[in-house]
């Protein structure tokens, strides 16, 4: 429980980070999209809310990143 609060606010962090300072996504979005993932397939559901909404600010840039396109992560295929 507390790795997924620690989890779960880290990411809240980010997503005010982000709205603060858009100019830092392209410096950011690469960094945490390993952590994201990961979140994003096994988090409970306060974390992969808390990672999808860090991720909002971001969405134009993160479909720009090559890894994102490539990967299957949720079952589905990505169209970039």
């Amino acid at each position: 429980m507390i790795c997924s609060c620690a989890f779960a606010a880290g990411f809240l962090g980010i997503k005010y980070l982000l709205a603060a300072k858009p100019e830092m996504l392209d410096t950011i979005l690469p960094q945490i999209m390993d952590p994201a993932i990961h979140a994003l397939l096994g988090g409970d559901d306060d974390v992969k809310g808390a990672v999808a909404e860090a991720l909002l600010p971001g969405v134009q840039q993160l479909l720009s990143l090559p890894h994102v396109c490539s990967l299957d992560f949720l079952g589905l295929p990505m169209k970039c």
